[in-house]
């Protein structure tokens, strides 16, 4: 996975591209990954599945 978002963030580079915000599926969620989007300084976004118990804490009643 870290191979393809490094190519892919070159090429988006190399174009002149300014990303506001990189929207990844959740199989991009490694620690590489995630390290890389930030010594990068790229935002993103990705879904991350909770726990029911996280999950309850964080919603409003």
């Amino acid at each position: 996975m870290i191979d393809f978002v490094t190519t892919l963030t070159e090429i988006i580079c190399e174009l002149g591209v300014k990303v506001k915000v990189l929207c990844i599926d959740r199989e991009f969620y490694t620690r590489a990954v995630m390290r890389y989007l930030q010594s990068a300084k790229i935002p993103f976004i990705v879904p991350v599945k909770g726990s029911r118990e996280t999950d309850e804490r964080n919603c409003y009643k």
